[in-house]
């Protein structure tokens, strides 16, 4: 899960629930200041490496069922 750390008022809550749903908690500078809405560019520098280690990792449990 990725969402803006400064719109997340308990993250350790949020983290904890996201880990008993199997899922990461990413936290990161995403919104355009003083806006409700995402910056872009904040969002796509952020976004490429959550999706590079969900890759990895799903590449990572696939090898142990024979699957490259």
């Amino acid at each position: 899960m990725l969402a803006d750390s400064g719109a997340v008022p308990l993250p350790g809550r949020l983290a904890a629930t996201t880990d008993r749903l199997g899922a990461r908690l990413v936290l990161a500078d995403i919104a355009v200041p003083g806006e409700s809405r995402h910056d872009p560019t904040a969002l796509a520098a952020a976004i490429g490496p959550v999706l590079a280690r969900a890759v990895s990792d799903r590449a990572v449990r696939g090898r142990g069922r024979g699957q490259a």
